[in-house]
């Protein structure tokens, strides 16, 4: 795969898009916009109505799936992603994985609100995904989302497992909040009901397994 190709998904934002503001958004040439334009159509990103391209909402995080699928690591293709494009690829690899997943999930009085809930056997993964290149605000986003978590398993009754989704790599301190790499996510959610004791806020807020939770 041509080198231009991971960095050329900054390009695809929906609407009508031309090389050069494709280059614009991508950091590239027009001539290697243009390229990396027809190499995303025949692989059915974008569409050319009247000669124009189009890119519809969404085709961003299609086309960051594709490169996974054609076995690009995700530490590859998630830097090129939006923030919010990085959210829905942490929601599709949970639902890879089986769990039930809604997006932005808000609580009132007051307000908090949950990136990414993904439900599988009464268990809840509740990610705070971090788009940083740093890790300066790791523990101060580790500590808020233990207390969005013992909030949402009050509400709804079910064991929750907090969780700070980052493209760092590295191991993160951050108290007993999990700081997953979006590329090592797919086994975190495959391994974490071994797990439950440990990481699960309770209904009750206390640390271990629900009494609802099935293994």
């Amino acid at each position: 795969m041509h080198p231009d190709i991971p960095p050329s998904l900054a390009g695809i934002v929906p609407g009508e898009a031309t090389p050069e503001g494709f280059a614009a958004a991508a950091g590239m040439d027009a001539e290697r916009a243009a390229r990396a334009m027809e190499w995303w159509l025949g692989m059915g990103i974008g569409s050319r109505p009247d000669g124009t391209y189009l890119y519809e909402p969404g085709e961003r995080l299609e086309a960051g799936i594709k490169l996974l699928e054609a076995g690009l690591d995700v530490g590859t293709v998630a830097p090129h992603l939006h923030w919010r494009d990085f959210e829905g690829l942490a929601g599709r690899i949970l639902e890879s994985e089986g769990y039930e997943v809604a997006f932005n999930h808000i609580m009132t009085g007051p307000r908090m609100e949950i990136d990414v809930v993904g439900i599988r056997l009464d268990v809840a993964i509740l990610a705070d995904c971090k788009h940083w290149r740093r890790s300066t605000s790791v523990s101060g986003a580790a500590a808020r989302q233990e207390a969005r978590a013992r909030r949402w398993s009050r509400l709804h009754g079910m064991a929750s497992v907090p969780v700070v989704v980052t493209l760092l790599e590295g191991p993160l301190s951050a108290g007993r909040v999990p700081v997953v790499p979006v590329r090592k996510l797919r086994s975190f959610a495959a391994e974490v009901f071994g797990n439950v004791e440990e990481l699960a806020v309770t209904p009750e807020g206390r640390r271990g397994r629900g009494p609802n939770t099935r293994s």
